[in-house]
């Protein structure tokens, strides 16, 4: 009896099948990765819509949960900014508008009188 791995269609065979898993195995791997790729494009055009799809509980499931977690603290981050930016702007528009309306007056020599 000859042993399995003298054979030539065995190791062709071996070859062939070890090569179909491969490729089956690096999709699961390419496609969330690459599908990870287009949502943080996404994101950095900030799209407040766009969050990664987490399917499974690997390392590439907490890969997508972090980024999401992060992308909604930066949303966030940036509303608090602009209401802040907004209210300080409130604020000091009317004091802005009083001294250019007196610094104004200054250089023509008007006194705020109106007639």
């Amino acid at each position: 009896m000859r042993p399995l791995y003298s054979s030539p269609f065995t190791l062709a065979s071996s070859l062939v099948l070890a090569a179909i898993f491969a490729l089956l195995y690096s999709g699961k791997i390419t496609k969330p990765l690459s599908d990870i790729s287009k949502t943080t494009e996404r994101m950095r055009k900030l799209d407040k819509w766009a969050m990664c799809k987490v399917e499974t509980r690997d390392e590439i499931g907490v890969l997508s949960e972090n980024i999401n977690t992060l992308y909604r603290s930066l949303l966030t981050t940036i509303e608090d900014i602009r209401k802040e930016s907004a209210r300080v702007a409130r604020r000091i528009w009317p004091i802005s508008l009083s001294r250019f309306t007196g610094l104004i007056m200054a250089v023509t020599g008007q006194r705020g009188e109106t007639g």
